[in-house]
């Protein structure tokens, strides 16, 4: 599931690829955002320098323990979507303030 992972710390993103891919925040009391970028390591830099998402800046601010940077690279830009779905079902976030169902009859992977 998760290709590559480091601390949320200023100088960590020459660790994360610039490419397209998903991605969570988490820390000891567990995921904390999840989301999707055709640049894993601009929206690292992105993240570090503020968020629109309130619950989510908040959790960088005042983080339980050590905050975590995880990601997973996807072929194409048009997969980050769906996978970024699949995993908010999966990990459920506490700060993606959107949840998404699976639609009726489907599986998730």
């Amino acid at each position: 599931m998760i290709n590559g992972e480091v601390k949320f710390l200023i100088g960590n993103q020459v660790c994360v690829p610039d490419v397209p891919g998903v991605y969570v925040f988490y820390d000891i009391s567990g995921p904390i955002y999840v989301g999707k970028s055709d640049s894993l390591h601009k929206r690292f830099q992105q993240h570090y320098e503020g968020s629109h998402n309130k619950a989510l800046r908040k959790a960088i601010s005042e983080p339980v323990g050590s905050l975590r940077f995880a990601w997973k690279v996807v072929d194409s830009v048009t997969e980050t979507d769906e996978e970024e779905k699949r995993w908010i079902r999966k990990l459920g976030p506490a700060a993606n303030l959107i949840r998404y169902v699976p639609k009726k009859g489907k599986k998730d992977d």
